[in-house]
């Protein structure tokens, strides 16, 4: 007899076409359930201290190191929020100044040397934040900091590099749709 007969032959066409699809299935539901947790992210209002009290936990901070941690972080982030929003302001304003019928190019440049002393400022903030906050750390913290900082500079350049590859292809940037901000 035979071992491979269509029956068994159908049998098992539809055991693989069965198990395809829970797979299937099972990727969809993964994927709905992933969409879910992250819409559960905290507000941008709490984005700060939870990355606070991440960066704490990871460097192991003593409750006067975390304390000195939160004081400066409030301080930095005063100054960040102040500087990222003439950042987006002098954007719109270099945005408008392009789309006009006549352009008035000392007044671009100008707007672009405002703007790239406003990005030069937010670097030197950021840095200097940086600093502060290995500053508060001992020796064993400062290594743990070096690794933190060297895996988020990875992640960075990892974004930079898919944002990039999408804009050679023609795409959007990811989370920018239809948004010409300059």
């Amino acid at each position: 007899m035979n071992f491979l007969t269509k029956n068994r032959i159908l049998v098992i066409v539809v055991v693989i076409l069965s198990l395809l699809l829970l797979s299937i299935l099972g990727g969809l539901g993964y994927g709905y359930y992933r969409s879910k947790q992250a819409s559960k992210l905290p507000p941008p209002a709490n984005r700060f201290e939870h990355q606070a009290a991440f960066i704490s936990r990871s460097l192991n901070f003593s409750p006067i190191q975390n304390e000195q941690f939160i004081r400066l972080g409030e301080g930095f982030h005063f100054k960040f929020d102040s500087l990222a929003t003439q950042i987006r302001l002098v954007s719109g304003e270099i945005n408008n100044e392009i789309t006009r019928a006549e352009v008035d190019t000392l007044k671009l440049n100008m707007l672009i040397d405002r703007y790239a002393n406003l990005q030069r400022q937010l670097k030197e903030l950021s840095v200097r934040h940086l600093m502060e906050v290995r500053a508060l750390c001992n020796p064993g913290q400062q290594q743990q900091f070096c690794r933190m900082a060297r895996q988020i500079n990875r992640r960075h350049q990892q974004m930079n590099r898919n944002n990039s590859n999408d804009r050679m292809r023609g795409m959007p940037p990811r989370g920018h749709q239809n948004q010409n901000n300059f």
